[in-house]
């Protein structure tokens, strides 16, 4: 299975199919959640992947489809290369990205280990107590002192990297 997603390769940096997705995406308000076709080909290889493989077994007690993945990273090339159904599979696409967050935020209310809250707590903007205020000061002091001492390494390396023998600082 994994040796036809090698045989459709897409290059994500040729100038011809940037254009074309470029051209794409800024004619559909939606498209800028398509990632590149790459991501949709590391998905469809993680998914036939041996390790994967062993998880979703141990997990579902059975293996995934990777199917719809497959035709997924197809539906980018298409949209890639442009043509006749490059729209229609550039729909196809923002529509999966959006199931795909509409199925984590699902995950995130399903999720009861958290309590949600509705207002932040009462005392969110109360001042610090004494002793934290005191940490405070000594603490921005030393992040100051590493600041300059960085500084200080930077200019050295650049008058090093120049070749620069001498330098005042």
């Amino acid at each position: 299975m994994s040796a036809s997603i090698n045989d459709k390769t897409s290059d994500d940096n040729s100038p011809e199919l940037s254009k074309i997705r470029k051209e794409l995406i800024e004619n559909h308000p939606e498209a800028k959640i398509i990632r590149p076709c790459s991501t949709y080909r590391r998905e469809c290889e993680a998914c036939f992947a041996s390790t994967s493989r062993i998880k979703q077994l141990y997990v579902n007690g059975e293996m995934s489809d990777c199917s719809p993945l497959i035709n997924i990273f197809d539906k980018c090339n298409a949209m890639e290369k442009g043509g006749d159904g490059a729209v229609d599979a550039m729909n196809e696409l923002i529509e999966y990205e959006k199931q795909k967050i509409n199925n984590k935020e699902k995950m995130k209310q399903i999720n009861d280990v958290w309590e949600y809250r509705s207002s932040p707590p009462e005392h969110w903007s109360a001042p610090y107590p004494e002793f934290l205020e005191s940490r405070k000061e000594t603490h921005l002091q030393e992040i100051g002192d590493t600041w300059e001492q960085k500084e200080l390494r930077l200019s050295v390396r650049e008058c090093l990297m120049t070749g620069e023998l001498c330098c005042i600082l």
